[in-house]
């Protein structure tokens, strides 16, 4: 942390929680396997190649994941491995966007003509946007399978009235029929407005630009 050494302590310790949790980040892995394989194909690859083949790779990564929520909330799976791999999900997708449009990775972006830009800002748009219907996917299972005991349903529980939970609790509607009946409850439902906070504060500013505007960088 030796480029901080004049930022103060504050900055460093943050600095070196951010490096930590990267290094633990299942989507960073999941990049560096897609390289290792454009690797072995070629010795000395472009920065283009490299920069299309993460892009190729993380596409792949994000159609995984939904597929995993998907899966699990058709199938109502409530154990206790499949509620933890969606809680590590849900985390790192947040922190993922709080990394490379919030805090600012070391990457050096090329230059970019006026095309190019735009076409880089709408995979932006279209990534914030499916990172934050997946946290919105990711809390309805929670709430349908991993608390649902701790949560009064207007009907038995399910998946619409789980989605619908979940939908209503990231923007701040009421949700008639639904209570918490614990602090377990009440505590999932306070991370999610923390979530969708931390969304729409830090990251939302970075992730959605105004398509057809860009410049060249």
């Amino acid at each position: 942390m030796s480029n901080y050494e004049n930022e103060g302590f504050i900055i460093r310790i943050v600095a070196c929680g951010v490096a930590g949790l990267q290094k633990l980040s299942a989507v960073e892995h999941w990049k560096k396997l897609g390289q290792a394989f454009l690797m072995r194909k070629h010795d000395a690859p472009s920065d283009e190649a490299l920069r299309k083949n993460a892009n190729l790779w993380i596409d792949w990564f994000i159609l995984l994941k939904w597929a995993l929520v998907f899966g699990l909330i058709w199938r109502m799976e409530s154990g206790w491995l499949a509620g933890t791999v969606v809680s590590y999900l849900l985390f790192f997708n947040l922190f993922s966007y709080f990394y490379y449009h919030g805090w600012g990775s070391d990457y050096d972006p090329p230059r970019l003509d006026r095309a190019k830009a735009v076409r880089r800002d709408r995979r932006r748009l279209v990534s914030f946007l499916l990172a934050f219907l997946f946290s919105i996917f990711g809390f309805a299972y929670l709430y349908a399978t991993q608390i649902a005991c701790h949560l009064e349903w207007p009907s038995n529980p399910n998946r619409l009235d789980a989605l619908y939970l979940s939908i209503s609790n990231s923007f701040t509607l009421t949700y008639e029929g639904f209570q918490p009946k614990d602090q377990l409850a009440r505590g999932v439902l306070l991370l999610q407005l923390i979530n969708v906070f931390l969304f729409l504060t830090v990251l939302i500013g970075n992730a959605i630009p105004t398509v057809g505007r860009s410049e060249p960088h």
